[in-house]
């Protein structure tokens, strides 16, 4: 039987959850802060709930956890690349970046990919499963765990397409923030997208840190002349739409002057 991640429910739902299961309410809070403060991988390292309440957990629920098969770190030291493996053998990658400014982590959100950008090795096999809020979640921990220092800032950036896999980015995004547990500010957040824009319209009504999730838009533009690549970086969800129509304005555009410059070759050296 497929076991629920444990590490993907926020406090309300571990305490709704100690009800179901006939357990106090605040034992939910104390579940919350043993996996996602203390930041425990097993049932067994928690030491102050009822052991039947744990056993009972155990049978329908597992704490996602994610191990390193593989770490490739740069020549300065200031970089390191983590090939994960999760529980069901599937393999992610990621990478830790330090700065004077702190440490910053790029993370997967999927196993795979199914955008089909021609640039990125992650989509060549298609996509295989979206990884849950917990595993998303646990490649942090687990980067914390071995280089023992702080993460600050967090990009979305790694195998997959975030806002294809929209619930699991959600709670990831709200569970990473949240004051109870590692508690990094949506402002330190970047979310990174191949340009889902109903995905990035429905993220601009969530209820959000408004100014502070951030998006870096890669498009891949298939004109005449061949590919085209336009990135925008760190602009205000509310200033999305007026971006994403800017950016159509400037491929239209684009694509208008190369048409001109064409037209301009034919008539200098056409027939005659």
């Amino acid at each position: 039987m497929k076991k629920f991640d444990l590490r993907s429910l926020d406090e309300e739902q571990m305490m709704r959850l100690a009800e179901t299961c006939d357990e106090k309410s605040f034992r939910g809070k104390q579940l919350f802060e043993w996996i996602h403060k203390k930041r425990v991988s097993d049932f067994s390292e928690i030491r102050n709930l009822p052991k039947h309440f744990l056993e009972r957990l155990s049978e329908k629920y597992s704490i996602s956890g994610i191990h390193i098969e593989k770490k490739q770190v740069s020549k300065k030291s200031d970089t390191a690349k983590y090939l994960f493996s999760l529980a069901d053998g599937s393999l992610v990658e990621g990478v830790w970046m330090k700065y004077h400014h702190g440490n910053s982590v790029c993370i997967s959100s999927q196993v795979g990919c199914r955008m089909g950008c021609s640039f990125c090795a992650s989509t060549l096999t298609g996509l295989e499963r979206n990884l849950t809020a917990g595993e998303m979640l646990s490649q942090i921990y687990e980067i914390q765990r071995e280089t023992g220092e702080r993460v600050s800032n967090v990009i979305v950036m790694g195998m997959g397409e975030p806002l294809d896999n929209y619930e699991s980015l959600l709670a990831f995004i709200r569970l990473l923030s949240d004051e109870k547990g590692i508690h990094i500010s949506q402002r330190n957040i970047t979310v990174s997208t191949c340009g889902l824009v109903d995905q990035i319209r429905r993220m601009m009504e969530e209820k959000l840190q408004e100014r502070d999730v951030y998006y870096f838009v890669l498009t891949n533009n298939n004109f005449a002349f061949g590919q085209d690549w336009m990135c925008f970086f760190d602009f205000e969800i509310r200033q999305t739409e007026d971006i994403m129509d800017r950016m159509r304005d400037s491929m239209e555009q684009r694509a208008e002057r190369e048409r001109e410059r064409q037209e301009a070759e034919e008539k200098q050296y056409g027939t005659g």
